[in-house]
């Protein structure tokens, strides 16, 4: 009887946690985009070697740049190492890359790692469809809180069909959101090989977000199956009652 109720948290809590993700926890990502870059190039007519390393993980509202450093040669002139200020950016639905972020990887000579190559490889629809996470924890809150009330002995079958359709809905928009979520690394993948300058220096990787919004998916489908269960069980009380 408490399936339904049990599971429905379940795949709520799992929603909210990727919702508030990074920045806010910066424990939980969508995806990563590792930065490592061996650049041999020439800036008039001087050899620049370079090696960077660094990451891009990226949230439901902003991402952080960490463990940014780069060891760089200018002309067999050995510049020693350059350790870049790791920063987030504030809190806001879709990625901005500005000029601080600019600044920090115009640091490796050649990498031509930069806002435009970014915006190319993170489009602004992908990035609007990452709201769905904010309704799809919504949804999984409203199917507990009616499951909830469908374990009272009296609850009705009306209160068990509102259960089955709200819980079908919430199935699969979570279900939805975690396609996207896979299919987003994917996509980002092909267009990062797909570019010179980022192909041998840029990979991009799953974060734990997409994988705790399939648990969320299996959660919620254990859900549905326990709710028609449910009304089932009140169409027969009806009947009986009768």
């Amino acid at each position: 009887m408490f399936i339904s109720p049990l599971f429905s948290l379940v795949s709520f809590v799992l929603s909210l946690l990727v919702s508030i993700s990074l920045p806010y926890v910066k424990q939980i990502d969508l995806f990563q985009l590792l930065i490592d870059a061996d650049v041999n190039t020439s800036i008039q007519s001087v050899n620049v070697q370079a090696e960077a390393t660094g990451k891009l993980d990226f949230g439901l509202w902003g991402y952080c740049l960490s463990d940014f450093k780069v060891n760089a040669k200018l002309g067999g002139t050995d510049l020693g190492a350059i350790n870049g200020s790791n920063y987030c950016t504030p809190p806001k639905l879709g990625y901005t890359f500005d000029q601080q972020f600019d600044a920090v990887i115009e640091q490796v000579p050649g990498l031509n790692l930069n806002a435009e190559t970014l915006r190319s490889t993170i489009s602004t629809a992908t990035t609007v469809a990452l709201v769905l996470h904010v309704v799809a924890a919504a949804l999984a809150l409203l199917t507990f809180l009616i499951t909830l009330c469908s374990c009272r002995r009296n609850a009705n079958k009306g209160v068990a069909t509102c259960g089955v359709l709200v819980g079908v809905v919430t199935a699969l928009l979570t279900t939805a959101v975690a396609v996207v979520d896979i299919v987003f690394i994917v996509i980002a993948r092909q267009k990062l090989a797909e570019q010179a300058q980022t192909k041998d220096a840029v990979t991009a990787n799953y974060g734990n977000g997409p994988w705790m919004m399939v648990a969320a998916a299996v959660a919620a489908w254990i859900v549905v199956i326990g709710t028609c269960c449910d009304c089932c069980s009140a169409r027969k009380r009806d009947k009986d009652d009768y």
